[in-house]
C-alpha cells in the first residue's frame, strides 16, 4: 500500500509496535533501525518518498519518552533511506 499523508505520531506509533515492543519483549537492551525500513514497511515510496519524515519522527524526545528509549548514536547521513538509528531500550 502506498500512502499519500502520515503523521508524525502515526510513524512513530508504527516503530515502537513493530520494533521497539518486539524487542523489548525478548529483553533486548539495544535495537538498530534502519530509516529505508520503516519508510518501506509503511508504504512511502515513490512520489511520497520522504525518508525525513521517518529520521524527524525518530530523532525526537517525544519518540525517546513514548517508546522509553534512550538514542545512542545514529549512523548515515541525516534524511538517507540507509541511516540508522541505536537505542537503548530503557524498561
Amino acid at each position: 500500500m502506498i500512502r499519500q499523508e502520515i503523521s508524525a505520531e502515526e510513524i512513530r506509533q508504527s516503530i515502537i509496535l513493530n520494533y521497539i515492543e518486539p524487542a523489548r519483549s525478548k529483553n533486548e537492551k539495544n535495537i538498530i533501525i534502519r530509516v529505508g525500513n520503516v519508510q518501506q514497511e509503511l508504504g512511502l515510496v515513490g512520489e511520497v518518498s520522504r525518508p525525513g519524515s521517518v529520521y524527524g519522527a525518530m530523532a525526537t524526545k517525544i519518540f525517546e519518552r513514548t517508546a522509553r528509549v534512550k538514542r545512542i548514536n545514529v549512523v548515515g547521513s541525516g534524511n538517507a533511506p540507509n541511516t540508522k538509528f541505536i537505542f537503548e531500550i530503557l524498561p
